[in-house]
């Protein structure tokens, strides 16, 4: 039967990775983008880091938030690359 021995607790656990996280986090901001949720779209966005966003970097580059635009950058770097 589905679901049954072994099989379905590591269907469980794969559902735990960072990446699978990741993606279903991206879909529900995709979700929210597409169907007009503006303010959700962005709030999760800056809190989650999970889509870079060039506008928002140029924006703070040509305002002169040098500082503020560097961690933007290094909010999407893993930290085991630093």
């Amino acid at each position: 039967m589905a679901g049954d021995g072994d099989g379905g607790s590591s269907l469980l656990r794969c559902l735990d990775y960072p990446c699978t996280k990741r993606l279903r986090l991206r879909r529900l901001l995709a979700y929210h983008r597409r169907y007009t949720h503006e303010e959700v779209y962005t709030t999760m966005n800056r809190r989650t880091r999970l889509i870079f966003e060039v506008k928002d970097l140029v924006k703070l580059v040509k305002t002169g938030k040098w500082r503020v635009a560097a961690s933007y950058i290094i909010g999407f770097v893993p930290s085991d690359s630093m």
